[in-house]
């Protein structure tokens, strides 16, 4: 009777190991907060402005965002927006695609409104992408009143923190859920209520606006 040396039969198991590996793989299901495929962004479409309704309610969360860190909900620099050339285009992609690189994705609550809202931490869910993003913005000189924390309902119905960006050519969006920067038309989400462009700490319904945009890119 022959029988394989002690070597063989190693390098048969390791050998193995990649098919076992995508077998287990394979029969996984994807992670409850999804993360972003980074593509090349294309050129940003022309978007249209978001028009706000009456005053809200602010999220609670935010409230207690803002009494922990005040210089974070800062009003000065309010009411503008921002032109749109070249180095403010960068400017969106880059900080969106950081962002959403360096901060693990978790599910902390369902609710845009509740939890601790957190600057950079190592990983976090929406709230955190979004005051994240409006921080780096503001700290490349971006003013605050052209960077309101968003609230939306997806598509699934579960609350969701975005941040809107106000420029010259209409409003976009810097989403954890989306590799790219859009306009906020070219969205799926149901928009609820934001920061007020002209102060930081008032929140603000949004009203329905047309989604149409022109296919004119910058």
């Amino acid at each position: 009777m022959t029988t394989s040396a002690p070597g063989i039969r190693h390098f048969h198991r390791i050998s193995r190991l990649p098919i076992i590996a995508a077998l287990i793989v394979s029969g996984t299901k994807a992670l409850a907060v999804p993360f972003p495929v980074h593509r090349p962004q294309p050129p940003l479409p022309r978007a249209s402005g978001m028009n706000e309704g009456e005053r809200v309610l602010a999220p609670t969360a935010f409230v207690r965002f803002c009494l922990r860190k005040p210089t974070e909900c800062t009003s000065v620099g309010s009411g503008g927006s921002v032109p749109i050339d070249p180095q403010a285009v960068r400017d969106l992609i880059e900080v969106n695609r950081s962002v959403n690189q360096s901060i693990r994705p978790i599910r902390k609550s369902a609710f845009a409104g509740v939890g601790t809202w957190e600057v950079g931490p190592h990983a976090g869910d929406c709230n955190d992408y979004a005051v994240t993003k409006r921080h780096h913005l503001i700290q490349r000189g971006w003013p605050a009143g052209a960077l309101l924390l968003t609230e939306v309902e997806t598509s699934w119905g579960e609350a969701h923190l975005v941040l809107t960006v106000r420029t010259s050519n209409g409003d976009y969006v810097l989403d954890n859920l989306s590799a790219a920067v859009r306009p906020w038309s070219a969205t799926d989400y149901r928009w609820v209520r934001r920061q007020s462009a002209a102060d930081a700490n008032t929140w603000v319904s949004l009203t329905a606006v047309s989604r149409n945009t022109t296919v004119e890119r910058i």
